[in-house]
């Protein structure tokens, strides 16, 4: 019986070590050159502007983003801003098609039920001028709007380039509800074939989803009051080839298997959701008040998303403008589906590691 006791707990020991190897056996951010650099990057440094900005025959709002001034990116990218009667913004950026050195490609060919069923074909947009604080005041800049949904607009910023989503309102602009690059983040690098942006929530306190197992709101990862032991991105590789480990509290930051893109953020003013489609290994940064001592509007939830050779080189992302909890899970469901019930074949493999577990111990016995 002590022999048997002792075997056992021998097991297990094992198995722990096993996982910590596991652990170990993945770079963390200092170690991911594209994750340093995105991290470092200062806001602001995106220097693309968009050109060319009109409808395409297919009803989307389309441009060519391309660098201001000399140095940079060389290359142009294209822009197309679809929307849905749903209420979602989907925006996609890939190197230009008109460019024979490019390579990229859609990823998913079930979206192609998200363009025939919701999505909206655009007839006009129009164009604003908009005033910021830069230079004193008088830095300007046009953008081209076309509306989204009931009660919503999307709004293409020409210089510098950015995306937003924003409230309709009579006589005035509304209340931004949220947007892509408006911290000037984003970076397209083509040889690295690495991606970095930002995405920002208006009027949001608290943010929720993307890690696999975590408290209910995510915790910041960089700014004041940080601490060090949790200043690290979310990170995750979606595999299914390695044991299931817990992180200690407050967070886990790390995550394997069946992992969704997908981040919803919640505030007295509504609820809005960010879905990038991407496969490959990823990072992201919940950055907390304070952490950019410029940054006008303090009432919002920044945060930084870093991935290395995304799939096709091709940013995917739809946002989910709400403005309730049960429309950004209505917007969701229309641009990803329902969840199917797995085969029950399906469930019992992906418990393989209980199974080998199994197997060490009848072998030991």
């Amino acid at each position: 019986m002590k022999m048997r006791l002792f075997t056992v707990s021998l097991i297990f020991l094992l198995f722990l070590a096993s996982q910590t190897e596991t652990v170990n056996s993945f770079q963390n951010c200092n170690q991911t050159p594209f994750c340093k650099r995105a991290r470092s990057r200062k806001p602001g440094s995106c220097n693309l502007i968009a050109r060319n900005v009109s409808i395409s025959v297919d009803g989307d709002l389309t441009a060519k983003l391309i660098p201001k001034g000399e140095g940079g990116q060389i290359k142009p990218l294209a822009l197309c801003v679809s929307v849905s009667r749903v209420g979602i913004m989907r925006v996609k950026i890939k190197m230009d098609e008109e460019d024979p050195a490019s390579s990229s490609f859609d990823i998913v060919p079930w979206l192609q039920r998200f363009e025939a069923r919701i999505k909206v074909r655009l007839e006009k947009a129009w164009t604003e001028l908009e005033v910021d604080g830069g230079d004193g005041g008088r830095r300007r800049s046009l953008s081209t709007v076309v509306n989204l949904s009931e009660g919503f607009e999307a709004v293409l910023r020409h210089e510098p380039f950015e995306v937003y989503v924003r409230e309709k309102a009579a006589g005035n602009k509304g209340r931004i509800v949220v947007s892509f690059n408006s911290n000037g983040l984003f970076d397209f690098e083509e040889l690295n074939r690495s991606i970095s942006f930002d995405v920002s929530f208006y009027g949001s306190d608290s943010a929720y989803g993307i890690t696999e197992r975590n408290a209910l709101t995510i915790a910041p990862t960089k700014g004041p009051g940080v601490e060090e032991e949790y200043s690290k991105p979310y990170t995750w590789f979606n595999i299914d080839v390695f044991e299931y480990w817990n992180s200690p509290p407050p967070y886990n930051a790390r995550g394997f298997y069946g992992l969704s893109p997908f981040m919803a953020a919640h505030g007295r003013n509504g609820s809005s959701g960010f879905l990038w489609l991407n496969a490959a290994e990823m990072q992201i940064d919940v950055l907390g008040n304070g952490w950019d001592a410029a940054a006008e509007d303090g009432n919002r939830m920044d945060t930084i998303w870093t991935s290395a050779a995304a799939a096709g080189s091709t940013v995917d992302t739809f946002f989910l403008v709400g403005p309730k909890p049960k429309d950004v899970v209505r917007q969701y469901t229309a641009a990803r589906g329902r969840p199917a019930q797995p085969l029950l074949l399906v469930l019992t493999l992906q418990k393989y590691w209980l199974i080998l577990l199994l197997i060490m111990i009848i072998s030991y016995l």
